[in-house]
């Protein structure tokens, strides 16, 4: 009997482990963020469970300057702005943040939770990102703020859903 509770407790921990919150979407492969912010994330209803995933391309390497950059890693450390009741994770995922995704591969993070009455709004995101690389055997980081995605909660008046 212990062997049996072991080995389901074994089973359980490694599937807990290699759970994924999102899924970098296949279909796209060029170099870039996606969907973008015009397209923005799917709204958000009231009282049901909500994922909405972003899915990042990283190239192996890109201009800098004149020069040309390896990029290691995008690391995508918070997101600013996510209503009370909202949190995100990412894949490849680490303890924590930040999400890294090494560079020539595709990642994304999930923005998940559900929302409740009163609210109903628009949320303006802030993703906050740091990008690793080497130019001229130099390694470099660069911070940066990727702006314009938004969580659009509840019917918030005819238009204002227009993407």
């Amino acid at each position: 009997m212990k062997r049996i509770f072991t080995l389901f407790a074994g089973l359980f921990l490694a599937a807990a482990l290699n759970a994924q919150p999102c899924t970098p979407d296949a279909q796209y492969t060029s170099p870039g963020i996606y969907p973008d912010t015009i397209t923005n994330l799917p709204p958000v209803s009231i009282g049901v469970a909500y994922s909405g995933v972003i899915t990042a391309v990283v190239p192996a390497d890109t201009s800098y300057m004149v020069f040309t950059a390896t990029i290691d890693s995008i690391n995508v450390t918070e997101i600013v702005g996510l209503p009370t009741g909202f949190t995100w994770s990412g894949n490849p995922a680490g303890v924590g943040a930040p999400v890294s995704i090494p560079g020539g591969t595709s990642g994304c993070v999930a923005i998940i939770g559900t929302a409740t009455a009163g609210q109903t709004g628009i949320y303006p995101l802030l993703i906050k990102v740091t990008t690793y690389g080497v130019v001229m055997s130099m390694p470099m980081s660069l911070p940066d703020t990727v702006r314009g995605y938004k969580l659009v909660i509840g019917s918030v008046g005819y238009g204002e859903n227009d993407y």
